[in-house]
């Protein structure tokens, strides 16, 4: 199994209002808007396994990297069905 958590550079409330206006919050376990660096160190102080951080920009790799976290890029919808593939490896 896996856990999923959404985080976002935009500020914290807005993001969860978001989430929760497109009916997407019950999705995932937790999650953070503001510092997306920060939330994803917090999550590998939790020990995970693995975290992938899936984005759609260079911003978002640079994310991933400053976390020291795996990246999935997202170029089109289709790219989502592909998480899962990465996840096996």
């Amino acid at each position: 199994g896996f856990s999923v958590f959404a985080a976002s550079g935009i500020l914290d409330d807005e993001f969860k209002h978001e989430l929760i206006r497109r009916d997407l919050g019950s999705y995932f376990n937790e999650v953070c808007g503001g510092d997306k660096v920060g939330f994803l160190k917090s999550l590998k102080r939790k020990m995970f396994k693995r975290i992938i951080f899936v984005g759609d920009t260079e911003y978002d790799k640079k994310t991933a990297e400053d976390a020291k976290t795996e990246f999935f890029r997202v170029r089109r919808d289709s790219d989502i069905l592909s998480i899962y593939d990465q996840l096996k490896k």
